[in-house]
């Protein structure tokens, strides 16, 4: 049974809730492979340095893999596919969105998520792109806000790093919440979905018609 697990995103040095990893250890029947890959496929030191952080998080929560891979310009496409195919999770790792959106496009690695089996786990930029309706406020390297259809695997529209007190965010979020329902996940937040069960994990709002609301259940 497919699993897909949203997180906003953990402190370098915090790991995994203990709930979070007891649900792992549900669903993760086989641990022989652990793929990651990368929102910013160029951007080698810095992803190097957060494969480092992630991969501590499940060995922290006492997960350890056989084998780890990251997937980035450095691997081909055939391997990349592979990869993915011969794993039992994979992590969307977090950063820049489009990026990300953009290198599984270019890698043909969507459709091969879109048929997963086994655990998926989306952290922040990675949250953002498995859902159906995706949106990416601008920021750094985008000018402007857009909607756009995502990898598919979650009908929820996540907003990562959610903060009730973030006037910025919450105004362009309110306006967005019109066309689509927006879940602000906190930090050390996460809202797992096994088969058509939701858990939540921490602290998640929903926003919608430009009411927010703090939920415990879906």
């Amino acid at each position: 049974m497919k699993s897909i697990y949203l997180l906003s995103n953990l402190n370098e040095d915090t790991y995994f809730k203990k709930s979070v990893i007891e649900n792992l250890e549900k669903d993760l029947i086989s641990k022989n492979s652990l793929v990651f890959i990368a929102s910013s496929p160029s951007g080698y030191e810095k992803t190097d340095k957060y494969f480092t952080i992630n991969k501590e998080w499940f060995e922290t929560g006492g997960m350890k893999f056989n084998n780890y891979y990251l997937l980035d310009y450095r691997v081909n496409k055939l391997d990349s596919i592979n990869y993915l195919l011969d794993s039992n999770c994979i992590v969307l790792m977090g950063g820049f969105t489009r990026e990300q959106y953009a290198f599984l496009n270019e890698f043909n690695l969507i459709e091969i998520l879109q048929g997963y089996k086994g655990v998926i786990i989306g952290i922040s930029a990675g949250a953002i792109n498995l859902a159906e309706k995706s949106l990416s406020l601008r920021g750094s390297k985008d000018t402007e806000t857009i909607l756009y259809n995502g990898i598919g695997l979650t009908d929820k529209t996540i907003f990562p790093h959610f903060d009730i007190n973030d006037k910025n965010h919450l105004n362009e979020l309110i306006e967005y919440s019109n066309k689509t329902v927006i879940y602000g996940i906190c930090e050390n937040s996460t809202i797992i979905e096994r088969g058509n069960k939701n858990f939540i994990i921490g602290d998640i709002y929903r926003i919608y018609n430009g009411k927010i609301d703090k939920i415990n259940e879906f």
